[in-house]
């Protein structure tokens, strides 16, 4: 089946189901579909329904597309959120962001949204606005320049990280995760100790000296591979 042409730029700042409609149909025709059937949930007929097309106001090698594409997204009655509009490449690089300094290897040990929550704010931040957001359902406002805690800076680079873990309403259940981001640090403490000192880990992580050596005797406890296996 031949896909229509599209940049993996778009593809790769827009949420799953968007993903799908525009791999599926291509930017324009995309676009053009969004106006009446983004925003909400959308019925998706099976591929051998002989009126998907007209269902999806889409012509049947569109609807076909479409519906393979939406297939692994659906709910088990055929349904699926699709979000309003696309973001374009073009829109995110216009935010000038420069994000915290975080270890690579710390990031690379974490879950994809606690990884974009950790990108956008730095450990010490982020640790700290979790322990009143996470664990529940967040709305990332999308026209504000403070709110949840952050002030417009760090909601700037937490609105571009998180924007492919959002639904439609622009929300997400933040993870409650201060068990998980205190083993990445310590691994990340750990593995590091050959090339930071322990005042500049102490400052990096906002921990004490004590803390720091304490942490690093705990060496047997971890190992240098990811930690978390197939965690997501």
């Amino acid at each position: 089946m031949k896909l229509p042409n599209v940049t993996p730029e778009l593809l790769s700042t827009n949420r799953p189901a968007l993903h799908a409609v525009i791999l599926a149909l291509g930017e324009t025709r995309a676009r053009e579909w969004l106006q009446y059937y983004g925003g909400g949930w959308v019925y998706v007929p099976n591929r051998d329904d002989a009126l998907a097309y007209l269902r999806l106001s889409l012509t049947g090698s569109e609807a076909g597309r479409l519906i393979d594409a939406l297939e692994p997204l659906l709910s088990d009655h055929r349904y699926v959120l699709i979000p309003s509009r696309i973001t374009n490449q073009a829109e995110i690089r216009e935010i000038d962001v420069t994000f915290p300094e975080v270890e690579q290897s710390l990031l690379d040990s974490l879950p994809p949204i606690l990884r974009a929550i950790v990108k956008a704010l730095g450990y010490a931040r982020a640790s700290e606005w979790l322990q009143d957001h996470g664990g529940v359902n967040i709305h990332i406002p999308q026209h504000k320049q403070k709110a949840l805690g952050l002030d417009s800076d760090e909601l700037a680079r937490l609105k571009l990280v998180l924007q492919p873990h959002l639904d439609s309403n622009n929300r997400l259940s933040c993870p409650k995760a201060d068990k998980l981001l205190a083993k990445a640090r310590n691994a990340c403490i750990i593995n590091n100790a050959h090339r930071e000192s322990i005042a500049v880990q102490a400052r990096m992580y906002k921990l004490s000296s004590r803390q720091i050596t304490n942490i690093r005797g705990e060496a047997g406890n971890y190992q240098q591979v990811d930690l978390f296996g197939d965690m997501q």
